[in-house]
């Protein structure tokens, strides 16, 4: 019964000896080596690593096989459905119809080919967010064991034997992965292998930052040193100043004037172009508005459309604030602790997320997060931030009038509208007139805890792929992850996943083309942004109950007598989404770490009786807000900036003064 594949197999390889064919082949990768410049490999390295895919497609019999393939509407995404597709088809004979959808239909896609079995694609570029339900699920193909580590401390993969046969383990190189953990399972094991990842990280205009002029009246009126916030409090007084105490006089100014409030505002102020200290956005993707004074009609449709407002706050924004307990990657030791959405996990195990089964959704810390966002949107954000959805306000910061971003999506940033000398946020000669640097975070944050949000795109395999489509869905996803193509993805897309990519030589070179985001990835610092993790049982389930309740705090935050009679409190709405969540886990039912929610607990006298740093935190009020930024020096390299910012622990710290 194995006659015929490997007849098929011999034919071929006798077709690929014959010197006209490995001309042709020669003659392919040589024309492809051209658009992967520059690179981590030489020349002769990217061409042996392709030979090496030319080779294994033809010895496995997978050329004329089609795979097909998607994943989400980003830059990156775009670039490996336009170009590295063809380049695959070329160089291996494997077809590929990488098809780029919106998340939202991506999520639907892959989640019914789970639960029903049948089979819509081969492979998917799927969020690592979702990684607690697949694990949970176990439905994908696992790609690679850990079965050890080595005396560097890196793990020791054994690749999954459907795969080895197409698998090149030392051009992989999985410990080349800045954050291979992000698509692992409980036990270590990769089940998603990140394909793009992006941070939010605080986006901040250095040239305003670094005006001698707008410094002094900052100190004088603040009574401390303009830089970049450690602390939310911080970030306020800095967006109060820029929204209230500055403006452009002329119509072709790029720095604004400013003023101290005993100052005599100068000829032509009133009536001046507003300058804005806050940039976010309160609509939905795709939702209509009902009217101008209530706000938003909220659906619970899933969260491709309606609820990317929720992914404002599902993306680790609660954590900022200070909501989940010590540890990383996402809070709690050992698989026990509260996480970023407020689910409290023991064992692995989700017990709840309201603060009455030990959770934290609808703790004080949430309510502050979420009062916060709302009360910067209205005070310091151009008033059409409140019509801004995801899919806009990642752009706005390049129109020149915005001082800061706390919430900024870094693939935003490889945009020509950010690059561009025509942009009011670049110079002539090219320097950008902007940073970004490490989030501030809120007063009930602690150290030990994460900072932020990572997004990982993950090369996910469900059990439905079989066969060849397995072997060629897996050579395809290897090839748009391989050091041959990756800095030029990341010069594209600027969406890095591999150290020796982020360290390459080209890279250094230009590193103030990227704004800040290399020094981001080269620090430590960048193991302190983390997904979403496995706590979330099922996130597409579970992200759906955001939305409305998020959308009803908003209702009621534009102060109308209508809006404040239907809409929610921060309160009313952190309960709403704390309660939901416990509901829909009640309902849930897995192969592994199935929630088993704890009983709720009506003694309120005992909900804080812990450690005033364990999860949920009992109520700190504005004692708590520290007043702490970090100065920037423009004669260091941003480099030493971010050196500085490891050392400078508390307000004071010489390494926190330039």
């Amino acid at each position: 019964m194995y006659t015929l594949p490997l007849l098929g197999l011999f034919t071929t390889s006798l077709l690929l000896s014959t010197p006209s064919t490995h001309a042709a082949g020669q003659d392919v990768i040589s024309k492809w080596l051209e658009e992967f410049r520059p690179s981590v490999l030489s020349v002769d390295q990217q061409r042996s690593e392709l030979e090496w895919f030319q080779r294994v497609a033809a010895e496995r019999g997978l050329q004329g096989v089609t795979v097909q393939s998607t994943a989400e509407s980003i830059t990156i995404h775009s670039y490996e459905s336009d170009t590295l597709a063809r380049a695959f088809s070329d160089i291996t004979g494997i077809k590929v119809n990488h098809v780029i959808m919106d998340e939202g239909n991506l999520v639907s896609t892959i989640t019914e080919q789970i639960r029903t079995g049948k089979r819509y694609f081969d492979i998917y570029v799927h969020d690592a967010d979702s990684n607690g339900f697949h694990l949970r699920s176990q439905r994908l193909h696992t790609i690679a064991n850990k079965i050890g580590v080595d005396g560097n401390g890196d793990p020791i993969y054994e690749m999954n034997p459907l795969l080895a046969p197409v698998t090149n383990m030392t051009n992989l190189d999985l410990n080349d992965w800045m954050n291979i953990y992000f698509g692992s399972d409980l036990d270590g094991n990769i089940i998603q292998l990140t394909d793009q990842q992006f941070v939010n990280l605080y986006f901040y205009r250095y040239d305003w930052f670094t005006d001698t002029d707008i410094k002094n009246v900052f100190n004088d009126t603040y009574g401390y040193t303009l830089g970049v916030p450690r602390t939310w409090k911080s970030y306020e007084d800095i967006a109060e100043m820029f929204r209230h105490r500055c403006r452009f006089l002329n119509s072709d100014d790029l720095i604004p004037k400013c003023i101290r409030p005993s100052d005599t505002p100068p000829v032509g102020w009133d009536g001046a172009r507003s300058v804005y200290g806050h940039a976010d956005y309160g609509a939905m993707s795709t939702l209509q508005i009902l009217d101008g004074k209530l706000g938003w009609k909220y659906l619970t449709s899933f969260y491709g459309g309606p609820a990317a407002m929720s992914w404002r706050y599902t993306d680790a924004w609660f954590s900022m604030a200070g909501s989940d307990d010590k540890g990383l990657p996402n809070g709690g030791v050992n698989g026990t602790g509260v996480d970023d959405w407020g689910i409290k996990v023991v064992n692995h195990v989700p017990i709840g997320a309201s603060v009455e089964r030990g959770g934290a959704m609808n703790s004080y810390a949430a309510e502050y997060g979420l009062n916060r966002s709302i009360e910067w949107m209205f005070n310091y954000a151009p008033s059409a931030a409140l019509d801004w959805d995801f899919l806009t306000a990642g752009s706005k910061p390049a129109r020149g009038d915005i001082a800061q971003m706390i919430f900024e999506y870094t693939p935003d940033l490889a945009k020509d509208y950010y690059k561009s000398i025509s942009s009011p946020v670049v110079n002539s000669n090219g320097e950008l007139r902007w940073r970004v640097a490490p989030s501030p975070v809120g007063r009930y944050w602690d150290r030990g805890m994460k900072v932020g949000y990572q997004d990982s795109g993950a090369w996910s395999i469900p059990k439905t792929t079989k066969g060849k489509q397995l072997e060629a869905a897996w050579l395809w996803a290897q090839f748009c992850v391989s050091k041959t193509v990756d800095l030029k993805r990341f010069i594209v897309a600027g969406t890095p996943i591999r150290k020796s990519t982020i360290n390459a030589n080209y890279v250094s070179d230009r590193i103030k083309f990227w704004g800040g985001l290399v020094e981001f990835y080269r620090s430590p610092l960048r193991h302190l942004w983390t997904d979403t993790g496995t706590n979330v049982p099922h996130y597409p389930a579970l992200a759906q109950v955001w939305a409305p309740n998020l959308a009803k705090a908003m209702v009621w935050a534009n102060g109308t007598e209508e809006g404040r009679a239907v809409g929610y409190t921060p309160r009313q709405a952190v309960d709403g989404i704390a309660h939901d969540m416990d509901i829909l886990m009640q309902r849930m039912r897995f192969n592994l770490k199935s929630p088993n929610l704890a009983p709720v607990n009506t003694d309120q006298s005992t909900y804080y009786a812990h450690a005033p740093d364990v999860s949920p935190k009992a109520e700190r009020t504005e004692a708590y807000d520290v007043k702490w930024t970090m100065e920037l020096n423009m004669t260091e390299s941003y480099q030493a900036f971010f050196d500085r910012y490891m050392l400078c622990m508390a307000p004071g710290d010489a390494a926190c003064s330039a």
